[in-house]
């Protein structure tokens, strides 16, 4: 219903309950707001009304051919989308995997270069016991420079060229102390240049290392991974965490040692870092390390261990190749939560994001759970899709309930997945478009050739109006204009007919309303004096009432006013003798006196009565005149002693 029908129902409803009355005007308030909708409503009906039916076919054209194309473009995008999003998944659990076997890929090499280390030991035979003076001395490596000499060349003939270059090759006595030890470290001139993000496309180069020869009889022991192999005697290839102690001793330290850096906080709880205490990452100097021990065998004993490792810490040789070799925006290896080797900016855009932090949602599925993380996460400034898979030491192969000692992952920027995905939507709402245009275009001849028809049999009809006919022209077509034709052209016939029937009639109706306008005129005269009449016969009873009315009241004070005249001027009288009696009287009379001013009300009363008579005459007049006015036709005596006579 229209608003003001639902104002006028809900006006007549009256209740004295607040709450009804805060309802109804709450409607009211609705009804209000809704009127301008239906007013627009109603201008759009009037405006498709007067449109031709031409634009109406042209309109309904386009309308039912791009409504479908739209919805159409609109899901083979969602299913488009979906498609990149799952191929993206897809492409990130491939890099993943392929990150995962490029570390094993390390592992092996490192196993291998290793076992050749230990064979050529081997075949040295060379004795790997330590000389023990006394009990007192500390074991001790007999410090021969052939022997020394003897050891390098081992190493350097046991080095296998693989595309991972080594960090330290370590050969061990069964105590696990050093016999002879060769690192290389990254130089500080390539740290600071490799802390730089490389320009995208371009290839990892291996960078300058700086080689030292450590002095033996290094205590490596506190090492597990060394000492579990010596106790177990089997071959262990695996990643490990190294404290900075341990760093130290394998001179690694400045390569490792990353201060922590700050990163953005002003994100939810669950995408900052866990607490610095939550993880041993010792203030960025924790390092993590691929490592292969082979125990060294000598007539079924360990003897000693050969051991190759590399150290992760800014190493970005796996990150650099992925992500050259994939779509991934960055990668990176975490040593327990700190990221000690990535390609991810920092927030300067220029640096890697080395000794920042993971996210806690990622950290904890990884790290405290055991399981991988997979979904979007904040990293430094940016939002990634990530996946991300633990990293587990030795320990791992021994007891599978161990915990992970970091992780590594693989993510694409969000902001280029939205790229791609727009890019996307415009192309395929840009088709969309274009098929509807083409719509559009080939609708207009459809409408013109659909609505030929109707146009005609509109100018015919206004040929009809007018008297020239024509629709026998249409009249030999079989579908519904040839039926229109037919029906029109036979009512027009009837309408002819009528039409002389209706022009004789309406000759008398003419004269039939002239007859009746001048009835008209006289009985609007006739209305008009009775009207008059009435109103003064009315206005002769409202002013014989209005006058009797006032008669009676005034007769009542101006019959009084003479006798209150007397009374007053006995009064005034009286007084005037108690004064002249008493001319000293009582003070409080006097004083009295002086407050009413009675002097002035001797003087001023007399005058008082004198216009109040004054006005009573003037009152009585009046009355006099409405009598007379609404009485008029009335004799001036009246004959009432017949009537008592009568009774």
């Amino acid at each position: 219903f229209p608003p003001d029908t639902w104002a006028k129902q809900l006006g007549t409803l009256s209740c004295q309950d607040t709450r009804v009355k805060i309802a109804r005007s709450r409607l009211f308030r609705i009804f209000d707001m809704m009127a301008p909708s239906f007013a627009t409503l109603k201008g759009i009906q009037r405006f498709w009304r007067d449109r031709s039916m031409r634009t109406k076919l042209v309109v309904l054209l386009t309308v039912t051919t791009t409504v479908p194309i739209l919805v159409v473009t609109h899901n083979l995008l969602i299913v488009a989308e979906d498609r990149l999003m799952r191929s993206l998944q897809d492409a990130l659990e491939k890099d993943s995997i392929n990150f995962g076997q490029r570390l094993e890929q390390m592992k092996n090499d490192h196993r291998l270069q290793a076992a050749n280390l230990a064979n050529s030991v081997r075949q040295s035979q060379l004795d790997l016991t330590p000389n023990t003076a006394t009990p007192n001395t500390p074991t001790t490596i007999t410090q021969n420079p052939q022997t020394q000499l003897l050891l390098d060349q081992i190493m350097a003939q046991a080095a296998v060229e693989t595309k991972f270059h080594p960090s330290f090759y370590v050969i061990t006595d069964s105590k696990g102390r050093t016999i002879a030890q060769k690192s290389w470290i990254i130089s500080a001139a390539a740290l600071e240049k490799s802390l730089m993000l490389p320009p995208e496309a371009t290839t990892w180069e291996r960078p300058s290392y700086d080689v030292q020869i450590t002095p033996p009889n290094v205590d490596l022991s506190d090492i597990g991974v060394i000492k579990t192999a010596l106790d177990s005697g089997e071959v262990i290839a695996s990643a490990e965490l190294l404290s900075s102690e341990a760093l130290i001793k394998l001179r690694l330290i400045n390569q490792a040692s990353m201060p922590l850096r700050p990163q953005m906080m002003n994100i939810p709880i669950a995408k900052q870092p866990f607490p610095n205490e939550t993880f041993s990452i010792e203030q960025g100097e924790i390092g993590m390390v691929i490592m292969a021990v082979v125990p060294i065998v000598q007539e079924g004993t360990p003897v000693g261990t050969a051991i190759v490792g590399t150290l992760l810490n800014r190493n970005y040789q796996i990150v650099d190749e992925l992500k050259t070799s994939s779509n991934i925006s960055g990668a990176t290896i975490f040593a327990q939560d700190l990221r000690i080797s990535t390609n991810i900016p920092y927030q300067d855009g220029q640096t890697r994001a080395i000794a920042t932090r993971g996210s806690r949602e990622a950290m904890d599925k990884l790290l405290l759970q055991s399981q991988p993380y997979r979904g979007s996460t904040v990293i430094v400034n940016d939002r990634y899709q990530t996946v991300y898979q633990p990293i587990y030491d030795h320990r791992h192969e021994f007891n599978p309930q161990a915990k992970p000692i970091g992780s590594y992952f693989v993510g694409i920027k969000e902001s280029s997945i939205q790229q791609t995905l727009n890019s996307l939507s415009q192309s395929g709402y840009w088709i969309g478009s274009g098929m509807v245009l083409l719509v559009g275009i080939v609708a207009v001849p459809l409408a013109k050739i659909f609505s030929q028809p109707l146009r005609r049999l509109a100018a015919l009809a206004e040929g009809a109006e007018q008297g020239s006919g024509g629709f026998g022209l249409l009249s030999d077509r079989a579908d519904e204009v040839g039926i229109l034709a037919r029906e029109l052209d036979a009512m027009t016939g009837r309408m002819n007919q009528q039409l002389s029937v209706v022009q004789s009639s309406e000759q008398q109706l003419r004269q039939q309303t002239s007859e009746l306008e001048v009835a008209l005129r006289e009985l609007s005269a006739a209305q008009s004096q009775l009207v008059q009449s009435e109103k003064m016969s009315s206005l002769g009873q409202l002013v014989a009432g209005v006058a009797h009315e006032i008669n009676n009241p005034v007769n009542f004070i101006y019959g009084n006013l003479k006798h209150t005249d007397a009374y007053i001027q006995d009064l005034m009288n009286l007084v005037t003798l108690y004064q002249a009696a008493f001319p000293e009287g009582n003070p409080a009379i006097q004083a009295m006196l002086e407050e009413i001013d009675w002097e002035f009300v001797m003087r001023d009363l007399p005058e008082t009565m004198t216009s109040m008579k004054m006005g009573a005459d003037r009152i009585k007049e009046i009355v006099l005149s409405l009598r007379t006015f609404s009485r008029m036709d009335e004799a001036e005596y009246k004959r009432v002693f017949e009537k008592v006579a009568d009774a």
